[in-house]
């Protein structure tokens, strides 16, 4: 079955946020498929609607022959029946006849599935720029070689990146499937992976009785190659997943199986050497203020302490009590509030050394990352040795 939650459609108000020709128009493919379960799709130009309950009951409990694609069809179109979604859709240049079709009283969920008919491919491409905008945290590699390599995208690369990623999707029992978007941004590529996660199960009510339903979670794992810099930023759940990236994506984009590796890019030592001044942020245009609220301090030992210190300003604390921040333990994690010029509240920035920073929005990296080098938190790339030729 497919690897997304089927549960989302278990209700009838859902599935009625479509117009009825635009519903019909979606599930249209799959008419046999629903015919087995007893349920006629209404014809072209039929007055005679959907029964929206039988539906949803289908919907809320697949069988084997639940089709992949109409699982995939369902979710994209429902994660995307937002005006946001729309906003993401109009975007799209593949899509720009269907928007000279619709109606002005057309919904976004309408829009999401005509565009769909119209066109997956477009409709999964800005799904997948929706997903890169949502805030996630980010593990760095540098590339071995140089100057970097430019990125090797093609129909060739990309079947055989997701024809390997689904094997080894596949070997750890979460479904084959896998899908790679990928789309350019101010100098950088980005990729959003599509893939299953192990099956779950779940209780549910059905006409009020208690039944459990098995669906496969969708995962979406998001990874950026700075073109300039040879960098991969990857956004993924598991160390094996990060593993899985590097050498899947430089063996099938670059050539070189190897042309990732591990990367220890982030220092939080400036915090210790430079007290207040490591945090001064007048230089950077768009940035107003940065103050440390929290910062997690490594002392290790049989046990692996931690001792984390937060405040409303922590280096401000510091400065009070007339003492600097301890010298011997490692200075593992960092969260600062960062005041950006475009107004609106602070927005927590979180450093992890050696490798990974989190953001509130992806969109605030370009000025954070320009911050973080400044003040010798991280290091800007000048240049490498070709280690992988």
């Amino acid at each position: 079955m497919g690897a997304f939650n089927l549960k989302r459609f278990s209700k009838p108000e859902a599935l009625k946020r479509m117009h009825p020709e635009s519903l019909r128009e979606l599930l249209e493919p799959y008419r046999a498929y629903f015919a087995g379960r007893d349920l006629e799709l209404p014809r072209p130009g039929e007055k005679e609607g959907f029964d929206y309950g039988l539906l949803a009951r289908i919907l809320v409990a697949p069988n084997a022959d639940t089709p992949d694609e109409l699982a995939n069809a369902l979710y994209i179109v429902n994660e995307l029946s937002t005006p946001e979604g729309q906003e993401a859709l109009e975007g799209m240049r593949g899509l720009a006849g269907v928007f000279l079709e619709l109606g002005p009283q057309s919904t976004p969920a309408d829009v999401a599935a005509r565009c769909w008919v119209h066109d997956p491919r477009s409709v999964e491409q800005a799904f997948g720029e929706t997903r890169i905008h949502q805030p996630r945290s980010f593990e760095y590699s540098q590339c071995r070689v140089w100057p970097p390599l430019p990125v090797k995208w093609t129909r060739e690369s990309r079947s055989g990146l997701e024809e390997a990623l689904g094997d080894w999707f596949v070997e750890r029992r979460r479904g084959r499937g896998v899908r790679v978007l990928s789309g350019e941004r101010d100098g950088e590529v980005w990729f959003v992976v599509r893939h299953g996660d192990p099956f779950r199960r779940e209780g549910s009510l059905e006409e009020g009785e208690s039944k459990s339903v098995l669906f496969r979670p969708e995962k979406y794992d998001v990874l950026v190659y700075d073109t300039d810099s040879g960098e991969l930023r990857i956004n993924a759940r598991s160390k094996s997943e990060k593993e899985l990236y590097r050498w899947a994506f430089g063996e099938h984009l670059f050539g070189l199986q190897g042309y990732f590796g591990d990367c220890g890019k982030y220092t939080l030592e400036p915090l210790r050497e430079n007290g207040p001044s490591a945090l001064v942020c007048s230089d950077v245009e768009g940035l107003e203020l940065v103050v440390l609220k929290e910062l997690a301090l490594f002392w290790g030992g049989a046990q692996g302490e931690e001792e984390v210190r937060r405040a409303d300003d922590l280096m401000a604390t510091y400065e009070r009590r007339g003492r600097g921040i301890p010298k011997r333990p490692r200075l593992r994690r960092a969260k600062f509030a960062v005041k950006f010029s475009d107004g609106g509240r602070p927005r927590v920035v979180t450093v992890v050394a050696p490798n990974r920073t989190l953001l509130m929005r992806d969109g605030d990296g370009a000025l954070v990352e320009e911050w973080l080098i400044r003040r010798g938190f991280a290091q800007r790339r000048e240049g490498a040795v070709d280690e992988a030729a």
